[in-house]
């Protein structure tokens, strides 16, 4: 299995492109409006890094000499990111959803045995290209680690706190 087009490749690209923007940054940027506690630096974190997986795809679709999709790509359901009257842990499932959708992505698109990658991305930018890719999935990792982590920690003290 796997990606072996070109065309698939630049496909999962424009879909990340779109996840990235449209799931992971909004539901971020959504859960900073609604979230009043301490998740502050944990939401800039993940804020940040969408921002530079953002960057570095464009700057692969530079590469590639087509430019980042400006509407939802063809098999991606449209999303409305609306958090109000979920509770933080809540908000935090919602995100994690996202979040492993762009691990798995990204994970189907570093394991691309497209013989002309070599085409699509000029040969000396291949090892770059993939070293781009580990960076965002091990970012990938830390998020989910977050979100998981305050999913937990709610729960935990929610339970710990419930009236029997």
């Amino acid at each position: 299995m796997g990606i072996r087009k070109e065309e698939t490749l630049i496909s999962m690209l424009e879909k990340i492109y779109w996840i990235e923007t449209e799931m992971v940054q909004l539901s971020i940027w959504e859960a900073r409006i609604e979230i009043d506690d301490n998740s502050d630096e944990e939401l800039e974190k993940m804020a940040l890094d969408a921002e530079r997986h953002v960057n570095l795809l464009i700057r692969w679709f530079d590469e590639i000499g087509k430019g980042a999709p400006d509407e939802i790509p063809p098999g991606l359901p449209e999303e409305n990111i609306d958090f109000k009257g979920l509770d933080t842990p809540e908000i935090f499932e919602e995100i994690l959803k996202y979040v492993i959708l762009a691990r798995k992505v990204y994970s189907s698109i570093k394991e691309a045995k497209v013989e002309s990658l070599g085409e699509v991305i000029a040969d000396k930018n291949v090892n770059t290209f993939f070293s781009d890719i580990d960076k965002i999935m091990a970012d990938k990792e830390k998020h989910i680690e977050i979100c998981e982590e305050k999913i937990g920690s709610y729960k935990s003290i929610s339970s710990s706190h419930s009236f029997q």
